[in-house]
């Protein structure tokens, strides 16, 4: 049951003619309750972030500070569970604490490989943000100033997914219940009005993980790699296409030479960079010596990828 301080004092019962209320969720948008350095994510609202604080937000170096939006949801269900109440012989009926508040939703034409990538997150002390079919940003308000993540419950993390059938789309079933400290008069929102123009929280999409296979150089003046997802074929999983190949420091990559421990300059070093067939991409470069270790990297200034993987795939050259 809530505790109750002797000198209550009941709070005012008016309400206006129009109070905003919160539409039926779209989707999440997944924070860790900590960044790296144990400070707690989250919005200051007197401070609300612009869409390029929110792309930095999205693709923050800092993985414990980043945000994770997932795809659009359908079926959202978002309910507490009936009171655990005692009886008496007496008839009286006293309330020994609220239910448990539950998520559910479906994230359609998704399967196993979407999946194995959001599992984890029942490892880890997160909380959500839910956007909800207006736009608005709903949050855990019960710190005066901010608007932060409403915390999850991780051992209740749950993904499922459920196959294509004769009449139904193939989706995953993704539940969980929030954690049981935090209040319904916890959550406020701040409305999709509060944002600029540019802001759509409905648009905005989580990095995809990048890989490099079939790395390859037949002379210190040349490298190649093949850039892929985890996702399609096991055997030719989807190739990365059209990301930028000028060499004049505008485009999408950046080379490293991990013997020498340096960056290679762009336009100088690395003189042209050329797709040839889509997802491969071949480099020609100056200034390099055989046997030196090169890796592919994404560019600072390029968003919604993460090359944690990519980077790591080096190739030596010929």
């Amino acid at each position: 049951m809530p505790v109750c301080e002797c000198s209550v004092t009941l709070k005012n019962s008016g309400t206006l003619g129009c109070m905003p209320i919160q539409d039926v969720a779209r989707r999440l948008i997944i924070v860790p309750i900590y960044d790296s350095s144990n400070a707690l994510n989250r919005i200051d609202t007197s401070s609300i972030p612009t869409n390029t604080q929110i792309l930095a937000l999205i693709n923050n170096s800092d993985d414990k500070a980043r945000f994770y939006p997932l795809p659009l949801m359908e079926n959202v269900t978002n309910e507490r569970a009936d009171p655990i109440i005692q009886s008496f012989p007496s008839g009286k009926n006293i309330k020994v604490r609220d239910g448990e508040k539950t998520f559910t939703g479906q994230l359609l034409l998704l399967g196993a490989d979407y999946a194995g990538q959001i599992e984890g997150y029942g490892c880890a002390e997160v909380g959500a943000y839910i956007v909800d079919a207006q736009g608005n940003l709903i949050g855990d308000k019960s710190v005066t100033g901010y608007l932060s993540p409403i915390r999850i419950d991780k051992a209740t993390w749950d993904v499922r997914t459920v196959d294509t059938k004769d009449q139904e789309v193939a989706y995953i079933q993704l539940g969980f219940q929030w954690k049981s400290s935090v209040k319904d008069s916890d959550i406020g929102m701040l409305m999709y009005s509060d944002f600029a123009s540019d802001v759509d929280w409905l648009d905005y999409n989580g990095l995809i993980d990048l890989y490099g296979t079939g790395g390859a150089s037949s002379a210190a003046t040349d490298l190649s790699i093949t850039i892929t997802t985890l996702f399609g074929s096991v055997a030719n999983p989807k190739v990365v296409t059209n990301l930028d190949t000028a060499t004049d420091g505008s485009g999408d990559f950046t080379l490293y030479n991990v013997t020498t421990t340096s960056t290679l300059a762009m336009g100088t070093d690395v003189t042209a960079i050329v797709e040839d067939p889509a997802g491969t991409y071949t480099f020609t470069l100056a200034n390099q010596t055989s046997s030196d270790v090169v890796s592919v990297r994404i560019a600072s200034g390029t968003n919604g990828y993460d090359d944690t993987n990519l980077s790591a795939s080096t190739v030596t050259l010929g």
